[in-house]
């Protein structure tokens, strides 16, 4: 038999050991057996996708002829099924992964997992895989790409590294008085590699490094009247940084003036003036037994108890407070007695009668000394 043209659908033919990606002029002789069956080993080299190769070839006789009769052979390939999940991979927990697979001749594809993550779609050879909170526990998952092609299936896996994200909490924001110095209790901080604070301000961290220190502000910071202090965290692994910050606000300490000491007579009722800063939030007190119009006003106006005549003094106290605390003042209320006045009997006169003069007038004088 001899082949004169190279085979369709191949890229090479290979014929007792040489190797052919053309056919030479005058083609290639194969010696035959008597039933036309080549002795030489026939290999093939099938183009990318064809499915069949086809080998044309004429028939020589007994006597070396080459004969009008032809022939052809048609060598069946199946391409091969492969399958590759792709390389091992590590993510942050924050994060999702978009698979990396490869696959060739064949019917179907799916991923599984041996977690409890999800796919958006396990049916593509990049679909996302989200972790669970179990796989981020476990640290990885095996992710399994399997093919099918007819009845063969091939499977292959990767291995998805899963690195828990760093979690930072600075605290809720807090003020303080402006004498005072901040230290944090309720920062907290995992999975990292390093921790750092820093502030909006410039003011200083006893120990910038550790979960909860101590700041005291500068005076910038005080006349800004609040700094913000951030926590930034580096994660572990492929995870990259987190931040968390808290505003600290700085508030002045109260200042109350309860007013001068003062003195009434008798039971006149007796308007205060006291003064606050930095407050809203006062009240009046009494040592007595007195009452006022609105113990919550500065100007409040106080009405002594007999008890507190009688008792001849009062003190009176206003307090203020703010989130630095409280802060009181007092003043004394000196309270006199009045002076009684008695001008005697009545006296009945009659018509045309001389006005007769007042036997007498007693007066009594009460004046306390006090």
């Amino acid at each position: 038999m001899k082949i004169t043209t190279m085979p369709v659908g191949a890229n090479s033919i290979t014929i007792g050991g040489v190797t052919y990606t053309s056919i030479p002029a005058g083609g290639i002789e194969i010696p035959t057996t008597e039933d036309g069956q080549p002795l030489q080993i026939i290999e093939v080299d099938p183009v990318d996708g064809a499915g069949d190769v086809v080998i044309n070839y004429q028939v020589i006789d007994n006597e070396g002829l080459i004969s009008d009769n032809t022939g052809s052979v048609t060598i069946p390939f199946t391409s091969e099924l492969t399958v590759d999940a792709g390389a091992d991979a590590q993510i942050c927990s924050s994060l999702t992964y978009t698979l990396q697979g490869n696959a060739a001749n064949y019917d179907s594809v799916k991923w599984t997992t041996n977690g409890t993550g999800t796919f958006d779609d396990a049916t593509k050879l990049d679909a996302v895989y989200t972790p669970s909170a179990g796989d981020i526990a476990t640290g990885q998952v095996q992710l399994i790409l399997s093919a099918v092609s007819g009845e063969k299936v091939l499977s292959d896996m990767m291995v998805l590294q899963i690195w828990q994200a760093a979690e930072a909490f600075a605290g809720i924001d807090a003020t303080i008085c402006k004498d005072d110095v901040f230290v944090l209790t309720a920062a907290t901080a995992k999975y990292y590699t390093d921790l750092t604070w820093t502030t909006s301000g410039t003011g200083t961290f006893d120990n910038e490094k550790t979960q909860n220190p101590k700041y005291t502000p500068s005076n910038a910071d005080l006349a800004n009247g609040s700094v913000t202090l951030t926590m930034t965290l580096t994660g572990e692994g492929v995870c990259g940084t987190v931040t968390s910050s808290m505003v600290l606000n700085f508030t002045d300490r109260v200042i109350v003036n309860a007013g001068v000491d003062a003195s009434i007579c008798g039971g006149t009722p007796y308007t205060l003036q006291g003064t606050a800063e930095f407050t809203s939030d006062v009240v009046w007190s009494t040592s007595g037994t007195g009452t006022f119009d609105d113990a919550t006003s500065l100007t409040a106006t106080y009405t002594p108890s007999a008890t507190d005549i009688q008792d001849g003094q009062v003190v009176l106290t206003l307090t203020g407070k703010n989130s630095c605390g409280t802060q009181a003042d007092f003043m004394v209320l000196i309270i006199r007695e009045g002076v009684g006045v008695h001008a005697g009997k009545d006296v009945d006169l009659c018509q045309g009668e001389e006005p007769m003069k007042l036997p007498y007038i007693q007066l009594i004088l009460l004046l306390s000394m006090k």
